[in-house]
């Protein structure tokens, strides 16, 4: 038996880091991972895995999307596999656009931002740079867009941190 963990579905796993595609197994032999876009086999990302998890260390040479998947198989029996029950996202970093934050005239804050392939954004703001508050989180349907938030009386000074989710 052979169950994938993560990424299982949904995640968004960004360009550049690293992240551990995880899996549950009975067998002691070593599995391949493989790396699928839209349903076509790309490349093997390990052959001789055989711990449970792996680390991926995600390159900028794979493009952007929300439809790959993992499959991990055993490397001597070929009926023991498992993929990834729903399609992951592979992003880029969310950036705020540096010439577009502005005052308004009600007081309230706004700014510009890019996050490339990104389902979901979270926006974190602070007024002393080391606690960081929820703002908003935003279901994104595209790669731009604009954040404002509220004036907020007595709060001369924000800033802000974008995350994803």
């Amino acid at each position: 038996m052979i169950t994938i963990t993560a990424p299982n579905g949904g995640e968004a796993w960004q360009r550049g880091l690293n992240f551990f595609v995880q899996w549950n197994g009975n067998t002691p032999e070593p599995v391949a991972i493989d790396l699928y876009k839209g349903g076509v086999f790309l490349k093997t990302l390990a052959t001789n895995a055989n711990t449970g998890a792996y680390r991926w260390s995600i390159g900028f040479n794979l493009l952007m999307g929300r439809d790959y998947s993992i499959a991990v198989r055993s490397t001597t029996t070929g009926a023991l596999s498992d993929t990834s029950d729903l399609p992951f996202s592979l992003i880029d970093a969310p950036a705020i656009n540096a010439g577009s934050v502005s005052r308004l005239p009600d007081g309230s804050a706004q700014f510009g931002y890019t996050a490339p392939g990104a389902g979901q954004m979270t926006v974190l703001g602070s007024t002393n740079l080391t606690t960081w508050a929820v703002l908003q989180t935003l279901s994104l349907t595209s790669d731009t867009g604009v954040f404002t938030n509220p004036a907020t009386p007595g709060v001369p000074n924000q800033f802000y941190r974008l995350r994803v989710p």
